[in-house]
């Protein structure tokens, strides 16, 4: 069998499941032949180059990176000589070989042209590795960086626990600074859990698995609302009391969420299961370093505002705790509408449903921006019978945070579309 192209045309062909050679003649016309016997005693077996990229170019990162990064064959023998001794090697027993990996216009060996093997190996750089694999190294990676990052906090915590209470606004009064202290060493015991929990909860919740993260975190929550009281009133432990149920709070939840990783389809998640590459290191650290800023950035805010607030005295620090915890009743509803959207999001711009997200954003912001304008209206309007549950028993406390809600309630429109474009960055 024969096929005629017209002479400069370019044309991969195959026939039935036999390689085709394509042959220019002398009258213009390219003839192509089966030839499948005599091109079998040519063609190169795949598995020779995945060894080449598994004992070289694979366990070594710089070499790695040259490749990738398209570097010419002659390039890479002159820089790294025991490379050129492997092509060497690999030519004297492949190089009058063909790849036919598909059928070429104009086929060559590898010594006739060595480029071609750079071309063939840079795609195979990392197929030993499957994409469940390396989804469950970079999940356990984030595992293993949130718990060293958390052991690492825990431990400066507490051992500059009294000036950073002080930092805190604590130093308004000797009560207050003691209450402080009290509360953020036990605190700071549970930072790893905490940040082990936020961590398993993120990548369950971007990995369109809700009820699974909800449930752990609804374990802890439930749990330290339960535990509240009894250490608060029934052992008669005050402030301190109320960070051991916290802590144990947070111990619960990230225990639940870690088994559950393990379960349901999720990607197992442990914390010596990891490849310290850098690339996985570069896309934890970027992907998480909008969110880090604006946590940092709210974090540096509220020390600035506690430590203005010092001169006027405890009553309005507590003034100050007491109105951030009433109006962000309304305000996390909205962030947990908003998470809902990113897995959405992530999802459908992964398969170019570029329609699907658009209208899944306009869809949020928009029930977003009716609901907190209608519950800052509702705060405004209940705002001193909301805050004197926080503080029944002092006056002045109460009127200063009902004026701090209505003046928060008054940025509430603005917000849905400020936190969902945040989420919605994060998610591409």
């Amino acid at each position: 069998m024969s096929i005629f192209l017209k002479s400069g045309g370019v044309k991969n062909v195959v026939i039935g499941s036999k390689a085709t050679e394509i042959v220019y003649a002398d009258d213009g016309t390219a003839e192509a032949k089966v030839s499948a016997e005599r091109r079998a005693s040519r063609a190169l077996d795949d598995s020779q180059i995945k060894t080449l990229c598994a004992e070289a170019i694979t366990g070594d990162p710089a070499l790695r990176r040259d490749v990738e990064g398209g570097m010419a064959y002659e390039e890479i023998r002159v820089k790294y000589p025991s490379m050129a001794q492997m092509f060497d090697k690999f030519m004297e027993n492949n190089g009058y070989k063909l790849d036919f990996n598909c059928c070429c216009i104009y086929s060559r060996s590898f010594i006739e042209a060595p480029q071609r093997l750079m071309g063939i190996i840079r795609p195979l750089i990392g197929a030993e590795e499957t994409p469940d694999d390396g989804a469950e190294k970079t999940a356990s990676l984030g595992v293993f960086l949130a718990a060293a990052a958390g052991v690492l906090l825990a431990v400066i915590s507490v051992i500059f626990v009294q000036p950073f209470s002080e930092l805190l606004g604590g130093s308004a009064s000797e009560e207050l600074l003691d209450s402080t202290v009290s509360y953020m060493t036990v605190i700071c015991v549970g930072i790893p859990f905490q940040m082990l929990s936020t961590t398993v909860y993120n990548q369950l919740r971007l990995c369109g698995n809700i009820k699974d993260g909800m449930i752990g975190m609804g374990v802890g929550m439930f749990g330290n609302l339960f535990l509240d009281p009894v250490f608060i009133l029934g052992f008669d432990m005050g402030i301190t009391g109320a960070g051991i149920a916290s802590t144990i709070g947070q111990i619960a939840s990230c225990i639940v969420l870690y088994i559950i990783s393990a379960k349901h389809g999720n990607i197992p998640m442990r914390f010596f299961s990891f490849d310290l590459k850098n690339r996985r290191l570069y896309h934890i650290l970027l992907g998480g370093a909008p969110n880090f800023s604006r946590q940092s950035i709210t974090s540096i805010a509220s020390v600035l505002l506690n430590n203005a607030a010092v001169p006027y005295g405890a009553s309005l620090i507590a003034a100050m705790t007491v109105s951030s915890r009433v109006s962000a009743a309304a305000y996390l509803m909205m962030i947990g509408f908003g998470q809902g959207f990113q897995p959405i999001c992530a999802i459908n711009y992964g398969a170019k449903q570029y329609a699907r997200v658009k209208a899944a954003f306009r869809m949020t912001v928009t029930i977003g921006t009716v609901f907190l304008t209608l519950a800052g209206a509702l705060l405004a309007v209940f705002a001193e019978p909301l805050t004197a549950a926080f503080s029944s028993s002092d006056h002045a406390v109460t009127e200063k945070a009902a004026l701090m809600v209505r003046l928060q309630c008054i940025s509430f429109p603005f917000m849905p579309f400020y936190a969902v474009s945040g989420m919605y960055i994060l998610s591409l």
